[in-house]
């Protein structure tokens, strides 16, 4: 689940929805992502701890880009 504090319409965001995949890399490591689709804060919301809910809300981000990884 990635947090779109600049909204859906970042270009790196529109280039990974429309690839339909991406490589995410995270503490060092390549991690190949697929589906990718726009949820709603509420759908984001449950896989997120409430520590970060509360930031979202404060600093007023409401769109999310969730994403599964490869092979699963």
């Amino acid at each position: 689940m990635f947090a779109l504090p600049y909204g859906p319409e970042a270009d790196w965001v529109r280039n990974v929805l429309a690839a339909g995949r991406a490589i995410v890399e995270h503490e060092g490591r390549s991690v190949p992502v697929q589906r990718p689709r726009l949820v709603p804060t509420a759908e984001a919301d449950r896989f997120l701890p409430p520590r970060e809910q509360r930031m979202h809300r404060l600093f007023g981000v409401v769109d999310f880009l969730r994403v599964t990884e490869a092979g699963r």
